[in-house]
């Protein structure tokens, strides 16, 4: 079952089970404490509702942009009674933006050669709602927070990691490296200028530091403005270029 079709059942069961007081009762125990007591994948239970923000609700506009501990605390409601409200009430309409990791925990992950760098943050339009931050922030983060800040990367490295590491896992043959023969898209930026702007309260702010952006040879940004160009287009990956072998031969073919 595909994940739209999944959520088409399980949205409109949900929703009726928080409306039995019991059931509530159950699915709270089940949320805070785990199905059997382990902490294992259970956010709430390990980091609490810190870090779960509203990133869009129909009947409660000003819930948006707050944790539910902060609308906990001055609803002077149990943090789980917020979120099972939203859900009963606005199923769908409801947002929740969630990020609890470890820092230390990306410092180790991000250092290690085979990891390349990535976001899924969402594209949407500008000014509306309230994204992840990552949507706006994340390359300019790499380079101001674990470049030049924390020197737990090289520049070299986070180029590479954003780059030709990525390309080299999708199997994009002619794209992420600097050469004839490859796609043009190229970014031009100033390292000591790099400003990651994006916050969760005000996530719609372009980083800092990037001067020009080409996408398949077209310059898409030029002075921290837009060009209206629009030569994107969708790749597909094929199989990871991480070494020679007959996984590799064969997808030449």
């Amino acid at each position: 079952m595909d994940g739209a079709r999944e959520e088409m059942h399980t949205l409109p069961a949900l929703r009726t089970a928080l409306g039995d007081p019991a059931n509530r009762a159950a699915i709270r125990r089940a949320t805070e404490g785990g199905l059997d007591g382990s902490e294992y994948n259970n956010w709430i239970k390990q980091w609490g509702y810190d870090w779960f923000r509203v990133v869009r609700s129909r009947r409660h506009p000003e819930f948006i942009g707050q944790t539910i501990t902060q609308i906990a605390y001055w609803k002077g409601s149990p943090a789980f009674e917020i979120v099972a409200d939203l859900i009963a009430e606005e199923g769908n309409d409801v947002g929740i933006s969630m990020g609890p990791f470890s820092p230390e925990d990306v410092k180790e992950a991000i250092v290690q050669p085979w990891v390349a760098l990535s976001t899924d943050g969402a594209l949407v339009p500008l000014g509306q709602g309230y994204p992840h931050p990552r949507s706006y922030g994340s390359y300019a983060r790499v380079v101001e927070h674990y470049v030049r800040e924390l020197g737990l990367l090289t520049l070299e490295d986070a180029v590479r990691k954003s780059t030709s590491l990525p390309a080299q896992i999708l199997g994009l043959r002619d794209r992420g490296t600097l050469r004839e023969g490859a796609w043009a898209d190229i970014t031009i930026f100033d390292p000591a200028r790099v400003h990651n702007r994006s916050t969760y309260e005000d996530p719609h702010q372009y980083a800092e530091g990037f001067d020009i952006v080409l996408v398949n040879g077209v310059v898409v940004l030029e002075n921290g403005a837009t060009t209206g160009a629009t030569p994107g287009r969708v790749l597909r990956h094929r199989l990871p270029d991480l070494g020679p072998g007959p996984r590799q031969a064969s997808s030449q073919r």
